[in-house]
C-alpha cells in the first residue's frame, strides 16, 4: 500500500461512469492502431495498445482541430469526419479493451496562416502569435463544443478539455504574452475569460450529465505570467461546471 496515495489503485466513480483506479496515461498523440498496432519509434515506443495494455484507468485521444501537425499526430484530424470515423472507432475500443474509460481531448484550435493562434500578435520568446479577434474567439470556443457535443454522441466516456501549457487559452491568461486592452485582456478576469467562456459553453453543449476533465498548467514558470492564486481562483469560478482537475505544470 502506498501510504501518500492509499486510493491510486482504488476505483472512484464520476457521474455515470467507474474508473478503474485514479491512473491516467498522457494525453499525447500516437499512431493510430489501424497502422501500427503495437510499439513504434515515436514517444518511447509507445503506441495506444501500448497504453492500453498499461492498466491505466483513463486514456485520452487527442484532437485540437487545425494545425501544424507533423505525421500521425492528431490534432491536424477531424476526428468524426466521413473519413476518420472508422479510425476514432478503432482507437476507442483498443483502449477500451481493459477496461479504460476514453476521453476526447480538445481544445482551441493552435494555429493560423502558419502562426501560432495568441491574444496579441508579437513574437515572445519562441513564438510568432498572432491575435484573434473577439469573433474569431467565439468561432474557436463553438467548434471546441460542436466536436465536444459529437464526441459523447459517438460514445466517449468523457471530454477533457485541455487549456494547459502554451496552449492559446494560457497564453490568454499570461500578461507576458497578452496585451490587449478589450474584455480579453487586463484584469485576472479579463484574461481568463477564453477559458470560462470555453468551459461553459463545452458544459453547455454536453449537458450534466457528461464528464468534464479540465487539464491546467498550475503555474506556466515564467515571469509575467499568471499565479497559481489566479489560478485556483478561477477553478473555484468554473468548479460547478467540471468534474475532474487534470493538473500539469509549465509549457510543455
Amino acid at each position: 500500500m502506498n501510504k501518500y496515495y492509499p486510493y491510486l489503485f482504488s476505483p472512484i466513480r464520476v457521474k455515470n461512469r467507474i474508473y478503474k483506479n485514479r491512473i491516467e496515461a498522457s494525453p499525447m498523440g500516437v499512431v493510430p492502431t489501424h497502422h501500427f498496432i503495437s510499439s513504434f519509434p515515436d514517444y518511447g515506443g509507445v503506441s495506444f495498445y501500448d497504453k492500453s495494455l498499461g492498466g491505466a484507468g483513463a486514456l485520452h485521444i487527442i484532437s485540437h482541430g487545425s494545425s501544424s501537425s507533423v505525421g500521425y499526430i492528431s490534432n491536424g484530424n477531424d476526428p468524426f469526419s466521413k473519413y476518420q470515423l472508422d479510425i476514432t472507432q478503432e482507437q476507442m475500443s483498443v483502449g477500451k479493451q481493459h477496461g479504460a474509460i476514453i476521453s476526447i481531448c480538445l481544445g482551441l484550435e493552435t494555429m493560423k496562416d502558419n502562426k501560432r493562434i495568441g491574444p496579441s500578435t508579437l513574437v515572445q520568446d519562441d513564438k510568432n502569435l498572432i491575435g484573434i479577434s473577439p469573433a474569431e474567439i467565439h468561432t474557436y470556443i463553438e467548434r471546441v463544443a460542436d466536436k465536444a457535443l459529437k464526441a459523447k454522441k459517438f460514445g466517449f466516456d468523457a471530454i477533457l478539455l485541455d487549456i494547459a501549457h502554451d496552449s492559446p487559452a494560457a497564453l490568454f491568461m499570461a500578461p507576458r504574452y497578452n496585451k490587449r486592452t478589450d474584455n480579453y485582456g487586463g484584469s485576472r478576469e479579463n484574461r481568463f475569460r477564453l477559458a470560462k467562456e470555453l468551459v461553459k459553453a463545452v458544459r453547455k453543449a454536453v449537458g450534466e450529465d457528461h464528464i468534464i476533465e479540465f487539464r491546467l498548467s498550475a503555474v506556466l514558470h515564467l515571469e509575467n505570467s499568471y499565479t497559481f492564486d489566479e489560478m485556483l481562483a478561477f477553478i473555484k469560478e468554473i468548479e460547478q461546471d467540471i468534474d475532474i482537475v487534470n493538473i500539469c505544470s509549465g509549457m510543455d
